[in-house]
């Protein structure tokens, strides 16, 4: 039971499980089949389950002028929880959504800049963060509290998020049951155990919280013309 294993591991542990040949030479028509399944089963439990150990921290800084910020590569942006701000040392709670009203008081259309940042939304393209008002300065920074995307893996170095007995069970439990083989239940049967397992220990430690309590419960410090509503 392990985490971060090889896409080269995972078939030869796939291989093992279905009882095919351990040749590499004898199941190379095989391998794209397995690349694909292997990551859509990964991909499917990384969905179903929002597993504690994948929440990341992720910083931006502000740039002077700059409304638009990228998300990360690592962060699935889908799945940003909250956004936080740092300004003057101080964190601050950043609100999610950005509207007319908004606008009305700092108009980031024409350009309207005024430090600190106060609320956040993803933008069209979902590539991106937006940030109101549009900073003035570069002493800001973002903290993005958000799940971790699943990268595919393509090469046989790249290495899975999950847990690799999971994924396998499930996998060999698909390919066996598409052969007709009855040991496909057996297979599914144990990669359900394996993840009501994994899930338990996973939560054993209580309620996760991400990011922790917010860290400034007090009301939030005056900036300029803003009241605290």
């Amino acid at each position: 039971m392990s985490r971060n294993r090889t896409l080269s591991e995972l078939r030869d542990q796939l291989r093992a499980e279905i009882g095919a040949s351990p040749s590499v030479a004898m199941g190379v028509n095989a391998v794209p089949q397995m690349n694909h399944m292997l990551n859509r089963v990964q991909e499917r439990l990384w969905l179903d389950y929002d597993w504690p150990f994948l929440w990341t921290e992720t910083d931006i800084q502000s740039v002077d002028g700059v409304r638009y910020y990228n998300i990360p590569n690592t962060v699935n942006g889908d799945r940003i929880r909250k956004v936080m701000v740092n300004w003057n040392d101080y964190w601050y709670a950043c609100e999610s959504g950005i509207g007319p009203a908004h606008y009305n008081i700092v108009n980031s259309e024409i350009g309207q800049k005024e430090d600190n940042v106060r609320r956040w939304r993803i933008a069209e393209n979902n590539t991106q963060i937006e940030v109101w008002p549009i900073p003035e300065s570069d002493l800001q920074k973002f903290r993005l509290f958000a799940y971790m995307n699943c990268p595919r893996m393509v090469s046989d170095s790249d290495r899975a998020l999950l847990d690799d007995n999971l994924i396998v069970l499930y996998t060999a439990a698909e390919m066996l049951a598409s052969l007709k083989d009855e040991g496909s239940a057996i297979k599914y049967d144990q990669a359900k155990i394996h993840f009501t397992k994994l899930k338990a220990l996973a939560s054993k430690g209580g309620s996760f919280v991400m990011g922790g309590e917010d860290p400034n419960p007090e009301p939030r410090k005056l900036w300029g013309r803003w009241k605290n509503n």
